[in-house]
């Protein structure tokens, strides 16, 4: 009897998951851009889409976090 062992290689890339900024109203920039979180997907995954959500701030800014999405579930 023999048995085959199969390693299958998949290439990854690492991307940007997510990130943080705050928003200031009163000079209408974008600014102070944190948290950066990056992930390790398949090769064949592109970029689909953003959400972006409010998730805190200030009296003089709102802070805001980007997920940025990817094909797969990613």
């Amino acid at each position: 009897m023999i048995i085959g062992l199969f390693q299958s290689s998949v290439s990854a890339k690492s991307v940007l998951k997510s990130y943080r900024y705050d928003y200031n109203p009163y000079y209408d920039s974008s600014m102070n851009f944190h948290g950066y979180r990056y992930k390790d997907i398949p090769e064949w995954s592109h970029y689909y889409s953003y959400s972006e959500y409010k998730v805190g701030g200030g009296w003089n800014y709102a802070r805001y976090e980007v997920l940025n999405l990817y094909s797969g579930g990613y």
